[in-house]
């Protein structure tokens, strides 16, 4: 559930068409985020069918693999990397993403880890992740 107070929100509507118009515009509102939502989106492109990764029109036979690295970065990195590992599983062996500094702490993760860096300026943190070692 999308709004914490979707109750209140339809109760408190002033005429039954109202709480209607707020019902359709929540379903509409609801539907935009999950749409959007970069797990989801993983989820929706990153298919695995009896070990073969598919993303797109790529193909990849994941039993001719011994190791799965993860890398990678930006605002959306840790919901991504939640739903990479959901996804392969202990087919990752490591991994590494750079994400808003400030949200590390905000995932799930097993084998791949968070670097909080910043944005737009180039800082020593977001530098430090090239100096990770996978």
């Amino acid at each position: 559930m999308l709004f914490l107070n979707e109750k209140d929100i339809l109760e408190n509507a002033a005429s039954h068409s109202l709480r209607k118009l707020r019902r359709d515009a929540m379903t509409i509102l609801s539907t935009a985020v999950e749409a959007v939502d970069p797990g989801e989106a993983i989820r929706r492109y990153l298919v695995i069918d009896e070990g073969v990764l598919r993303v797109d029109s790529v193909t990849l036979d994941l039993d001719r693999y011994s190791n799965v690295y993860v890398i990678g970065g930006g605002k959306a990195g840790g919901s991504m990397a939640e739903a990479i590992e959901e996804l392969l599983g202990d087919r990752v062996t490591r991994g590494i993403l750079n994400v808003l500094r400030g949200t590390e702490s905000d995932y799930n993760l097993q084998k791949i880890r968070l670097n909080g860096a910043s944005q737009p300026q180039r800082r020593k943190a977001s530098e430090g992740w090239r100096r990770c070692s996978l």
